[in-house]
């Protein structure tokens, strides 16, 4: 194993490129930027078309309900903005095709009708680029279901995901306390109440609060897509002290509902995954990159549990939960096959070795005791599932 450890642990992740149709530009949403002549900046947006896909047809969805999505359907979004390079300006348009992770599987050919002088960025649900959330004016939500199927009388559960205010949105999951995590805040909508709750993880540092509620707003963007929610009150609960009855009746009392480790400096750590492999012929550990990383914040969620499962099985993963490191092993359908058997088990000796010296290179780095689990697919415990944003 060729695996320096001390590198893998001392590199730093890196941030996503980012490109429209080609052009390099810097991350719209930081403040931060060196000119150069190979880098531009996004001016201005002119225009944000959105259409959803109905079978063979495309329907036009109007200004106001055009940042919201709903997780069974498909989208076309089209984006047409300004470049800025110097005393360069140029228009330019950026065309996605965003699928929600329950609408039928593969990629459809897109409908009659939609241009195509550009190249089409085909995204799912939970993975979107950051220049994504640029092409709107205000903040994507994204809901459960069909839209003919929402009901505005029933209660929801949206979590907020995404670091900077510019690329806050809402993602909603089912309302159950499992569901609740203690890096994450969430804002949860009680029509029989007529109220808005934003509900704060424990360890969710200042600033985000601040960039979730004050900046980004997001209860505001509810009260303009629905008419009935418009006149909704707005409330504040922390982890350990929710105080609301209205909260704990509804599904807070699950036993399902978790409080993972309260530690400050988990609060201040990125988790990190690496998939491990010999697919290249020497075992290598590849870092999972996350599309909205910004180096000066720290990522609570930078994986997704799709990232285990869609890898070719019997895949290996190693994850660092700062105190805490995990080597998932996936499913294992190999035994029919013996030399895929032998293969994996030779990775999965490589891997338990890799994942014995990262622990132990990390704990000459951090002060409190490096713990090393070792768990498999479809038996993750609920500390394990905690590490993502969303868990199904």
């Amino acid at each position: 194993m060729n695996i320096n450890v001390q590198d893998l642990i001392g590199s730093t992740p890196p941030e996503p490129t980012l490109t429209v149709n080609f052009y390099r530009v810097a991350h719209p949403g930081l403040s931060t930027f060196n000119e150069d002549k190979f880098t531009f900046k996004i001016g201005k947006t002119i225009k944000t078309t959105c259409w959803k896909i109905q079978e063979n047809l495309l329907k036009e969805i109007t200004l106001d309900q055009s940042s919201v999505f709903f997780d069974s359907e498909a989208y076309v979004v089209q984006w047409q903005l300004e470049l800025m390079c110097g005393d360069n300006k140029q228009v330019e348009k950026l065309l996605y095709y965003w699928k929600g992770h329950r609408a039928p599987k593969g990629y459809s050919p897109l409908p009659p009708g939609v241009e195509e002088q550009s190249p089409v960025n085909r995204i799912v649900q939970w993975s979107e680029p950051a220049l994504f959330f640029h092409a709107f004016s205000q903040p994507i939500v994204v809901c459960l279901g069909k839209e003919s199927d929402f009901n505005v009388a029933e209660n929801h559960l949206f979590l907020v995901r995404g670091e900077l205010p510019e690329e806050v949105h809402l993602f909603e999951v089912p309302i159950r306390g499992e569901h609740l995590r203690n890096r994450a805040v969430f804002l949860i909508v009680l029509p029989s109440n007529r109220k808005f709750v934003y509900w704060f993880g424990a360890l969710v540092p200042v600033e985000q609060r601040r960039n979730v509620v004050t900046k980004a707003q997001l209860h505001t963007r509810l009260k303009q897509w629905q008419e009935n929610w418009k006149e909704f009150a707005l409330q504040k609960a922390e982890e350990n002290s929710e105080g609301s009855e209205v909260l704990n009746n509804d599904f807070l009392h699950s036993c399902d509902y978790f409080h993972i480790s309260h530690k400050k400096a988990l609060s201040e750590f990125s988790p990190r995954c690496f998939y491990l492999n010999s697919i290249t012929g020497s075992f290598q550990a590849t870092e999972i990159e996350y599309p909205l990383r910004t180096q000066s914040i720290v990522a609570p969620f930078p994986f997704l549990q799709t990232h285990l499962y869609t890898a070719t099985q019997p895949a290996l993963f190693l994850l660092d939960n700062f105190t805490e490191v995990w080597l998932w092993e996936g499913v294992n359908d190999s035994d029919l096959n013996e030399k895929l058997t032998k293969r994996f088990q030779e990775e999965l000796d490589l891997a338990h070795e890799l994942a014995e010296k990262y622990v132990r290179e990390k704990a000459k780095l951090v002060p409190e005791g490096i713990v090393l689990r070792r768990v498999k697919a479809y038996q993750e415990p609920l500390e394990f599932k905690h590490i993502f944003p969303f868990w199904e």
